[in-house]
C-alpha cells in the first residue's frame, strides 16, 4: 500500500509542477526495470483493479443489452487496458529512440523511457475512473495534459536542440496518437471481441 501512495505522490507532483519534477527525474538514477517495477507497474495493477471492478461489478453498456457486467468482461477489460498501457509505452519508446538522432536528441531508451512513462501520470492516475466505466472518455482527455507534461520534460530528458524541439514534439505526438489507436485497435480484436 505504501508503493502505491509512493507512485500517486510522485504523479501528482508531476501533475502539479512538471518543471521542478523534472528536474528530479532528470538526475534518477534507476534504469528501465526499477522504471517499471517501482512506477508502470503498480500504476498497471491498479488500472486492472478499476477495469474489473468497473466492468465486472459494477457494469458497462454494451450496445443493444444495456447494463452488463461480469467476471469474464472484467477480466477482458483489465487485460485490454494493461496490455494498452504497457504495449503503447514500450512500443512509443522504441520508435522515440529511432527517431531521436534526426531531431539531433538523444536516442538513450532509459531516458526516453523515463520520459514517455512519466507522461503518462495523468492519463494513469485517471485510469481510476474505470471504477465507473462510463467515464473512461475521461481518460483520453487525461491524454491531453500528458502532452502538456511531455513538452515541458521534452528538453531536458532528450536534450534536443531549441530550434527542434517543436518539430520533435510533433513527430512524438503523432507516434503517441498511431501507436495508441493502433495497439487499441489490435487489443480489441485479441481481447474484447
Amino acid at each position: 500500500m505504501k508503493k502505491i501512495i509512493v507512485v500517486f505522490s510522485k504523479a501528482l507532483k508531476l501533475m502539479r509542477s512538471p518543471a521542478s519534477e523534472w528536474k528530479n527525474i532528470a538526475a534518477e538514477e534507476g534504469g528501465i526495470r526499477d522504471l517499471f517495477v517501482n512506477f508502470l507497474l503498480p500504476f498497471t495493477l491498479i488500472t486492472m483493479l478499476a477495469c474489473f471492478i468497473g466492468y465486472g461489478i459494477v457494469g458497462s453498456k454494451q450496445s443493444m443489452f444495456g447494463l452488463v457486467a461480469s467476471e469474464k468482461l472484467g477480466i477482458r477489460y483489465a487485460l485490454y487496458y494493461a496490455f494498452l498501457l504497457i504495449g503503447s509505452i514500450f512500443i512509443s519508446t522504441s520508435i522515440l529512440s529511432i527517431l531521436a538522432p534526426f531531431f539531433e536528441a538523444t536516442s538513450n531508451f532509459s531516458r526516453n523511457f523515463r520520459l514517455i512513462v512519466y507522461s503518462f501520470s495523468p492519463s494513469m492516475t485517471a485510469t481510476l475512473l474505470l471504477i465507473i466505466p462510463l467515464f473512461a472518455p475521461l481518460v483520453l482527455l487525461a491524454g491531453i495534459y500528458n502532452l502538456i507534461i511531455l513538452l515541458s520534460g521534452l528538453s531536458r530528458m532528450t536534450f534536443v536542440p531549441v530550434n527542434k524541439k517543436w518539430g520533435y514534439f510533433a513527430a512524438i505526438v503523432g507516434t503517441l496518437v498511431f501507436v495508441f489507436f493502433a495497439v487499441a485497435k489490435i487489443l480489441t480484436q485479441i481481447i474484447i471481441n
